[in-house]
């Protein structure tokens, strides 16, 4: 799929746990947990392959 199980962990817990249904919420939340560890470019691509 191209994603590590733990970043599938995540965006699961995203999903179920906090609410985050859609690819916007997903990337919002991410860029706010994750933002200084990956770029926004490497969010959207990660969020893409998630839910597209």
């Amino acid at each position: 799929m191209g994603m590590a199980y733990d970043e599938l962990s995540v965006f699961g817990c995203l999903c179920k746990v906090d609410k985050c249904g859609g690819p916007y919420s997903m990337s919002t939340m991410l860029s706010h947990a994750g933002g200084s560890f990956l770029s926004p470019t490497q969010i959207a691509k990660k969020v893409k392959l998630f839910f597209f």
